[in-house]
């Protein structure tokens, strides 16, 4: 299946896009962090991102959420609302260690990118699209299945 990643700064408009994928018929993953976020303050949970575990929660939803569009849709295009890559910079941003889990799903995303053809030296086609906001933008990348 070919997959889109849709990535940049909160607020850029990526969720928008994907509202608007879904409608039009797309086959459509969620961004899991969010959830994650949700669930556990729902179980009580003041601050889940200070928990150990945080990012190998959102790790284990987003694989969920991933084999289940690819059992589902088969070869149909799939859009991502963010990556591996993009939970790997939350750790950092949070300073929590990089886990097993998470270095290998970003393993795996990076080595998907690079098993398919190179594009003005980059890993994956990106395509910068303006958001309402100047200062913003979002970028959608999209790696071949």
């Amino acid at each position: 299946m070919p997959w889109y990643v849709l990535t940049g700064a909160p607020g850029s408009g990526k969720t928008a896009i994907l509202r608007q994928l879904e409608q039009d018929g797309f086959i459509v993953v969620e961004e899991a962090a969010t959830d994650v976020i949700a669930l556990a303050h729902a179980d009580g949970e003041a601050e889940p991102w200070a928990s150990p575990g945080f990012a190998d929660r959102i790790v284990a939803l987003q694989l969920r959420r991933e084999r289940l569009a690819a059992a589902s849709h088969g070869c149909a295009p799939v859009f991502f609302d963010r990556s591996p890559v993009c939970t790997l910079a939350l750790c950092r941003f949070l300073g929590h260690p990089v886990s097993p889990p998470l270095a290998a799903e970003v393993d795996r995303a990076v080595a998907r990118a690079s098993s398919r053809r190179r594009l003005r030296g980059g890993l994956a086609r990106q395509a910068p699209l303006p958001s309402r906001r100047c200062t913003r933008r979002l970028t959608v990348s999209w790696v071949s299945g």
